[in-house]
């Protein structure tokens, strides 16, 4: 159901598609990525497959507004062109919610982003410094007012307490993703979760915290694990 500050827009539901799951990119903390083994396991193997389903959530539940439960959607590019070609075809305009990387979003093209009717974008930042290759020589500004001038809304996601942050450039890290501009910004803690590689460097460095119970392992109050720079409480603080 669509709120504004909790109250309802009047609109009808959107839908969700799970087209797929995991994600071949790989990034050290992700659980997506590891828990399915660095590979993509596609349930809707063809974009004439997404439009179908599109297509018949639109008839049963009026809806033309979906939310893509995808780690990566835009990265099965084949797959996202051949669903564009089905829309144009049958002359439908669907909109869309997605989670990408910066990589995909660049290759596939911002005007490709708009055709498809993309009217919101998840996107992981990170960080100032290039710290996973699926951010290698983007210039985040330009990239998300590209978005942005196109209509598209984009969350940035940034993650503090990584290895190399300390007070003053953690603060630097949160300056620069403020400054993007883009319209939501999200912080995450670092998380070393089981199945990640994170995890595991961690664990043989006997760097993690277990007597942090696991339910608080969430990313929102303290880190589970020993940082060089900052403490647990200061951390949560």
């Amino acid at each position: 159901n669509k709120h504004v500050m909790g109250i309802s827009d009047g609109t009808a539901n959107a839908g969700v598609l799970l087209p797929g799951i995991g994600c071949v990119n790989g990034c050290r903390f992700c659980c997506t990525t590891h828990h399915f083994q660095k590979a993509y396991t596609p349930y809707l193997k063809t974009g004439k497959e997404l439009f179908d389903v599109c297509e018949k959530m639109e008839k049963k539940f009026g809806v033309n507004e979906f939310f893509v439960m995808d780690e990566n959607f835009l990265k099965s590019e084949e797959r996202t062109r051949e669903f564009l070609h089905e829309m144009e075809k049958h002359n439908k305009a669907y909109s869309f919610g997605i989670f990408s990387s910066a990589e995909a979003v660049t290759k596939i093209g911002l005007d490709y982003l708009e055709k498809l009717g993309v009217d919101f974008l998840w996107m992981g930042v990170e960080s100032k410094k290039e710290v996973y290759e699926k951010n290698k020589d983007i210039n985040f500004n330009e990239l998300i007012k590209g978005l942005r001038d196109r209509g598209i809304a984009v969350l940035a996601s940034g993650i503090l307490f990584l290895e190399e942050h300390t007070k003053e450039t953690s603060n630097e890290d949160i300056d620069f993703m403020v400054g993007l501009n883009s319209d939501f910004v999200q912080f995450m803690q670092l998380g070393p979760l089981p199945g990640t590689e994170l995890y595991k460097d961690y664990d043989k460095q006997n760097k993690l915290n277990k007597d942090i119970k696991y339910e608080e392992w969430h990313g929102q109050k303290q880190i589970w694990f020993n940082h060089p720079s900052f403490t647990k409480k200061e951390s949560e603080t």
